[in-house]
């Protein structure tokens, strides 16, 4: 099953984008596939749908929809996943900008104390 922390930490630290919402659809939907039970299926795929739902306001493409569909294509026999078809997306890829961490904080955390004496 594949780990979810990185996803949902993420997705509450924000901002909100359409290619977070991809990462969160495209982790869930790995889980989806790999569920031993229909409960952990169904709250699996209802987090891929959710993702999706927003993605698709935020600007993803068909081309973003066949990725998730290659995950788990039992996603696509989904009603939710007709809805999603049925909604405008976008043809051609969209731009996405290039975020970086800011490193200041793990490199102090490895510094040694400092003595103000």
């Amino acid at each position: 099953m594949p780990d979810t922390t990185t996803v949902d930490k993420a997705f509450a630290l924000g901002p909100m984008t359409a290619d977070l919402d991809l990462d969160v659809a495209r982790t869930y939907a790995a889980c989806s596939a790999f569920a031993t039970n229909d409960r952990e299926r169904q709250s699996f795929s209802d987090r891929v749908f959710d993702a999706l739902t927003d993605g698709v306001r935020r600007g993803l493409t068909q081309a973003d929809l066949d990725e998730i569909a290659e995950i788990d294509q039992e996603l696509t026999r989904n009603p939710r996943w007709h809805a999603l078809l049925e909604k405008p997306l976008l043809e051609s890829q969209r731009s996405s900008a290039e975020l970086m961490l800011d490193p200041i904080p793990e490199i102090l955390t490895h510094l040694p104390p400092f003595d103000s004496r």
